[in-house]
């Protein structure tokens, strides 16, 4: 009995070994479509996305297209990106971390980053073990902003097929939103009509895709109630949509941080990418 059991263990220790190896990972330029080893100087670089692809034999088809977060003037790409990678391709996911460009009041630039990672996604779909119908998007902070606005524009063309938002800026309005995020997204001074439409609780389809919110119920940063808007603006469309908020005021926690409540976090995402 302890033999089969130490066979059974050196296999699956084996197997796994084998899985982190086939792990692929390289970056993708956004205005070729070039693939190239990732690496570089990852903080000065824009448009292009860093891929990590799960093991061939793990992958579920599924795929997360991932906005970092940094108020629309910088990227969080480590924790609000790259150190999200083992959690997704463990559980055969991969996942694209997007290096979008900052808007400096030119909201198209970000948006524009979006659209061409996901047509890129979805046109190397076969070669990636991607199903091209089940790519969703992922955003932190100011990047949860920009996935929910591609989530509830489809005349913007991006159409993901499920949205992930952690402690999102969601709305332009002045009285909760991240006055940072706005200035550098509309400028200085928008006009009630932009406000509008870059609120993404103002604009949401009863066609949008389903929704898992998580974010801390005191955030220090961003208002919560960007996310309850967004969550009641779901609601009222009959969108699918789970809300995880958690008694802290920790803003942009991430996979691999100390934050009491990350365990639970994980494991609220895992259940709900396995129910997808």
């Amino acid at each position: 009995m302890n033999r089969l059991f130490c066979v059974f263990l050196f296999a699956c220790c084996f197997l796994s070994a084998v899985g982190l190896q086939a792990q692929r990972v390289f970056d993708i330029d956004l205005k070729d479509g070039a693939v190239s080893a990732s690496g570089g100087d990852e903080e000065n670089r824009f448009s292009f996305a860093r891929c990590f692809l799960p093991d061939s034999l793990l992958a579920t088809g599924k795929a997360v297209v991932a906005l970092p977060g940094g108020g629309y003037g910088g990227l969080v790409f480590r924790q609000g990106g790259y150190d999200w990678a083992p959690f997704f391709n463990e559980r055969g996911i991969a996942y694209i971390v997007l290096h979008y460009q900052l808007p400096a009041g030119k909201a198209e630039r970000p948006v524009n980053d979006v659209k061409r990672t996901f047509e890129l996604v979805r046109t190397h779909a076969s070669d990636w073990n991607i199903n091209p119908e089940n790519v969703g998007i992922m955003g932190f902070s100011a990047g949860g902003h920009l996935a929910a606005l591609a989530a509830t524009r489809p005349e913007l063309g991006i159409c993901p097929d499920f949205q992930i938002l952690l402690y999102p800026v969601i709305t332009m309005e002045e009285s909760y939103t991240d006055i940072g995020s706005r200035q550098r997204l509309l400028g200085d001074s928008p006009s009630a009509a932009t406000v509008e439409q870059y609120s993404c609780e103002k604009n949401v389809p009863s066609g949008t895709p389903p929704a898992i919110i998580l974010l801390s119920s005191a955030d220090g940063v961003v208002s919560p109630m960007n996310a309850i808007l967004y969550y009641q603006a779901l609601l009222e469309r009959h969108v699918e949509v789970t809300l995880h908020a958690f008694p802290s005021a920790w803003h942009g926690w991430g996979a691999k941080d100390n934050y009491p409540y990350v365990g639970i976090a994980l494991a609220c995402l895992s259940d709900w990418l396995g129910r997808l």
